[in-house]
């Protein structure tokens, strides 16, 4: 399948969703006197000129010849979305 504006807005979409699921239950938040946080995932693309960006909101509007950089990064560990399997489909071919 092609990379169209369709599935560049569906893998948005998904990335958003999963992007907000992250939970952190060794943290302690001093003010409220709670422990765990919830908290959304910074994701990384690469930009037209090859240099990566970073952003916490959504990414919906990425241009689709981008969708397939787009990337989580822990550490040294890097999780691609054009490698991982969220979809039912396979949109990259």
């Amino acid at each position: 399948m092609k990379e169209t504006k369709e599935i560049a807005e569906l893998v948005s979409r998904l990335e958003y969703l999963i992007g907000n699921e992250c939970y952190n239950p060794n943290s302690h938040n001093g003010w409220t006197n709670e422990d765990g946080c919830s908290f959304r995932y910074p994701v990384t693309w690469e930009n037209a000129a090859g240099e990566e960006e970073r952003t916490r909101s959504s990414i919906c509007g990425l241009r689709k010849d981008r969708i397939g950089t787009v990337k989580y990064k822990f550490g040294s560990n890097q999780l691609y979305s054009k490698r991982q399997k969220f979809l039912p489909i396979d949109v990259w071919h």
